[in-house]
């Protein structure tokens, strides 16, 4: 596991080049030394972890990474500690980027609006050689929107829909593009991290990180509007989890698929939710959600209660239609249309 989260960070560590008022920033400095792969999974991939901090200057590295998270107290931090913080950066999650980076058109445009508006402001403080800020602003989008919203709601999409299917397809494109934004973005500090991620990201032979400008994601008409929209499913979402975390701990629960959803809401926030329409259930993890609208915000709530259905043994959600297939007894509808048919529709998540 040390070995995914060493590798992932350094795929994430491959990114940008900044623009300053006097021209382009340079962000290499010396070419990358192989790492020898002696040693165990879990030594090697703690070397890699470190070693992406010890790249970004050595001591200094290290300093860097302390003020990025608000350390005051003088000296280095040790290798465990520095470790400990920069695993962080490479949540288990973010092993979705490396392994199912590809694909078309993508129907997923919220991530690019979302990575742009992070590129921008990643670049500007590269451009001021505002170093901590940029990896405060990296460090937040991989901890909050990656890794805590939108992989975690895309693992479904990628682990149950067909491999040739164009919601998996889709989402494949979206990883593609954002992969390739972070890659450059973090290459300034992690040089040595970045350029080894990015010969694995690309397999092309000679080609370096440091050769490529900052990425130019798919341009995202109404990117504000979509942002804002989905900051308020975000919101909703969060509460949606105090929830269900109240229903988990008195023990009506296990997981938050054995719960179906109603949520009750007014103006922009019943209509952020009510545009996703069936793919509510995902954004929110259950087997089922709703939303209905009210007229006010005081007579807005946040429904949660087991589902009484059974579960499917391959996608996990607990569905009306488990065994409706008499040929697949254990499976849900859409687990069939996903492998014997034409799969199931998805739009939104």
């Amino acid at each position: 596991m040390r070995l995914v989260l060493g590798v992932i960070f350094g795929l994430a560590a491959q990114t940008a080049a900044a623009q300053a008022p006097g021209g382009e920033i340079p962000i290499g400095i010396e070419a990358p030394t192989a790492l020898s792969p002696s040693g165990t999974a879990e030594n090697l991939g703690m070397r890699l972890v470190i070693r992406a901090v010890n790249d970004a200057g050595g001591i200094h590295g290290r300093k860097l990474v302390e003020r990025s998270y608000g350390r005051t107290q003088s000296g280095a931090a040790g290798d465990a500690e520095v470790m400990t913080h920069v695993a962080r950066l490479a949540d288990d999650d973010h092993v979705l980027l490396l392994w199912n980076h590809g694909g078309t058109v993508s129907t997923q445009i919220a991530p690019f609006a979302m990575t742009h508006k992070l590129q921008v402001a990643v670049l500007q403080d590269y451009g001021r050689y505002d170093f901590h800020f940029a990896m405060q602003k990296l460090h937040g989008f991989c901890a909050e929107f990656l890794s805590a919203f939108y992989l975690d709601i895309l693992k479904d999409r990628l682990y149950t829909t067909a491999p040739a299917s164009p919601a998996r397809r889709s989402a494949q494109s979206a990883l593609f593009h954002i992969t390739h934004s972070l890659l450059r973005l973090f290459a300034p500090v992690l040089s040595f991290t970045a350029d080894e991620a990015w010969e694995h990201f690309t397999h092309a032979a000679g080609d370096s990180v440091f050769l490529h400008d900052a990425y130019a994601l798919p341009p995202v008409e109404g990117a504000a509007e979509l942002v804002a929209r989905w900051d308020r499913v975000r919101e909703v979402r969060s509460q949606v989890q105090k929830e269900l975390e109240a229903l988990r701990v008195q023990g009506a629960i296990g997981s938050a698929l054995q719960a179906e959803v109603e949520v009750r809401a007014a103006g922009e926030r019943y209509s952020a939710l009510a545009s996703l329409g069936d793919d509510l259930r995902f954004v929110l993890i259950t087997s089922a959600a709703q939303a209905k609208r009210v007229d006010g915000a005081e007579q807005e709530r946040i429904s949660v209660h087991p589902s009484a259905h059974a579960k499917c043994s391959r996608c996990w959600h607990y569905r009306a239609d488990i065994g409706a297939d008499s040929g697949h007894p254990d499976l849900c509808g859409r687990c069939v249309a996903n492998l014997y048919g034409a799969g199931e529709p998805r739009s939104h998540a």
